[in-house]
């Protein structure tokens, strides 16, 4: 008697194994398309936010020495968090992170006073005196990402203002308090000039890198405000850095602030040479400069933040 084959279970296997490969090439189409969108999207997120920390935290410790005046702040304590990381999913095996259906975490470190930046300002009194009110390094809180899917940048917290740092080069995001001014007492009287600066420095040294999120404290030292007004024959400012891109973000610096305040070209010189940027800020001839210096000093620390607590 002649016996037929049955093929019913073959065609399920073959159903079974079509539609495992259709989920496979599903699968690895989303973890070439989508997972990478969404890693870049949510990485451009996280930097975004870095960057309104910074922002908040800068308008957070200028509030300490503009109330300081009246020695009321001293000593407060001033507590920011920054993340690291952006916090997606992702599985971890023995090959490291590995992204499924979710992008891979991205992380980040947070340093304070890892920059080599020094700032030194002096001033030219009236009588040919010339006093120096900074000639450190200034300190600064800074971000450095490490990203997966988008292009690393470092945010950092120095002198007052807020920077972006990348491989395109340096940017400001919030400028230093740093102003000029024109002053006229009568429509027939000459026009002089006023400049303020505050010199702000940030005390300690610590790195933390990771995927949590850091706590900032700060808090204006003792005694860590200080305040000259007068008036200079010249008043001079020097940022001095070995990074090329730093120097040519504080000559313009300079200039976009000078350009801001309608001040005349013939009442400053600006000279970008070695390693230095410097600002001499003279005035008009034949007339001082009022000026006001003001310098304010902190202490900064970095805490891990525990997660998970209930």
């Amino acid at each position: 008697m002649k016996s037929f084959q049955r093929e019913e279970g073959l065609s399920e296997v073959i159903g079974f194994i079509l539609l495992v490969g259709l989920l496979v090439v599903f699968l690895v189409l989303y973890q070439t398309y989508s997972i990478p969108v969404q890693g870049r999207d949510n990485e451009i997120d996280h930097m975004n936010d870095v960057k309104d920390t910074l922002v908040a935290y800068k308008i957070s410790l200028d509030s300490l020495w503009l109330n300081n005046r009246n020695e009321a702040m001293e000593g407060t304590m001033l507590s920011t968090t920054l993340d690291l990381g952006t916090g997606g999913g992702y599985s971890r095996g023995g090959a490291g992170d590995f992204g499924l259906l979710t992008p891979v975490t991205s992380g980040g470190s947070v340093g304070l006073n890892q920059r080599d930046e020094r700032v030194i300002v002096t001033g030219t009194k009236d009588n040919f005196d010339v006093v120096t009110y900074a000639n450190y390094t200034p300190g600064a809180v800074e971000y450095h990402s490490n990203n997966n899917y988008w292009i690393d940048q470092n945010y950092y917290y120095q002198l007052g203002g807020v920077f972006l740092e990348q491989d395109s080069g340096s940017s400001v995001r919030v400028m230093p308090p740093l102003s000029f001014s024109k002053n006229q007492a009568g429509l027939l009287d000459p026009e002089t000039a006023s400049f303020d600066f505050t010199v702000i420095k940030l005390s300690n040294e610590e790195l933390i890198s990771g995927t949590g999120s850091v706590r900032i404290d700060t808090n204006l030292k003792s005694k860590g405000y200080f305040e000259e007004t007068g008036t200079f024959r010249n008043i001079t400012v020097s940022v001095i850095s070995e990074k090329p891109n730093t120097r040519s973000m504080w000559n313009k610096l300079f200039r976009d602030s000078l350009v801001r305040y309608d001040i005349d070209s013939g009442w400053y010189k600006i000279t970008n040479a070695g390693d230095a940027v410097t600002l001499d800020f003279f005035g008009p001839a034949g007339y001082l400069v009022e000026g006001k210096i003001m310098r304010a000093n902190y202490m900064v620390t970095l805490q891990t933040v525990a997660t998970g607590i209930v």
